[in-house]
């Protein structure tokens, strides 16, 4: 269990993704003696969109600029406010 703490929500939500890709082009899935498969061509349509706009987003939320400060460093002080570096730490 120590593993899925490590996976962040952007490669979880790509790896779903990829297996609704996988699913809807390959049709079908077996696991064991169980197996899942999509006999409609419409299912199999729908899982490769929702797998291709999980892909999308878990790509865009890696690389997606964030957001930096005025001064590139910022402190949170106890009150939950964010203030700026300079005026916290003085030299």
């Amino acid at each position: 269990m120590d593993i899925l703490k490590n996976i962040s929500f952007s490669i979880a939500l790509f790896i779903i993704g990829a297996i609704f890709v996988i699913l809807g082009l390959s049709g079908g899935i077996t696991i064991g003696s169980s197996s899942l498969a999509m006999q409609e061509s419409w299912a199999k349509i729908l899982s490769i969109i929702i797998g291709v706009i999980l892909v999308t987003a878990a790509i865009y939320l890696e690389v997606k600029p964030r957001q930096p400060t005025k001064s590139g460093i910022s402190v949170t002080t106890k009150g939950g406010q964010r203030a700026r570096a300079d005026s916290v730490i003085y030299t």
